[in-house]
């Protein structure tokens, strides 16, 4: 899994844990203290040309910005899907 992160550096520590936890290679695209979808989307795109017969998924962290619960449950959710087992068959 590659990933980016924006705004709280520690947030690099909590994808990293989860991925050892579920026994991914995880790779760190880098580290914005502000941004947007381009900081991962430019990177996918680039992965994506450089490996037309791959298969990517992307995850949009709805409302990371926004700290409510009904924003954090939706984030969490989807990275458990994304993560999940069955995600692995899919891709």
């Amino acid at each position: 899994m590659r990933f980016a992160t924006i705004g709280d550096r520690a947030t690099r520590g909590r994808v990293e844990a989860l991925c050892g936890a579920l026994n991914f290679t995880c790779v760190h695209l880098g580290h914005s203290s502000s941004g947007d979808e381009g900081n991962t989307l430019e990177p996918l795109h680039a992965f994506c040309r450089a490996r037309p017969e791959g298969a990517v998924a992307y995850l949009h962290d709805k409302g990371s910005f926004r700290d409510n619960p009904q924003n954090t449950l939706l984030r969490r959710n989807l990275l458990r899907g994304l993560a999940s087992p069955a995600a692995r068959y899919v891709l």
